[in-house]
């Protein structure tokens, strides 16, 4: 049985299949669910505080679009790191699926 599920989202626009099913096994299993976005800090202060407050509007515009019922089983992580790493480091933290 699965008990909570991360899956990173890049913010690119249109969610991705592995959203998309993450979505479907949280709705399917009653479960958590926590979307992850990683900023690269490999750049300047100023682009990441810029990046770090796009990432906060879109994944609140994200949420907001979600019928009721998703929203409460969602929750957002936005993390500075390099995001192989960062990605393995937070599943392990929160024990996702």
């Amino acid at each position: 049985m699965i008990t909570s599920l991360l899956v990173a989202i890049d913010l690119s626009g249109k969610p991705s299949f592995p959203v998309e099913r993450a979505f479907q096994l949280m709705r399917q299993h009653a479960c958590p669910l926590i979307l992850l976005h990683v900023i690269d800090p490999a750049t300047s202060s100023l682009l990441i505080n810029r990046r770090l407050g796009e990432a906060h509007q879109a994944l609140d515009s994200f949420l907001t679009a979600l019928p009721a019922e998703d929203r409460d089983r969602v929750t957002t992580r936005i993390v500075l790191g390099t995001p192989h790493w960062e990605i393995g480091r937070q599943a392990r933290h929160h024990r996702g699926d």
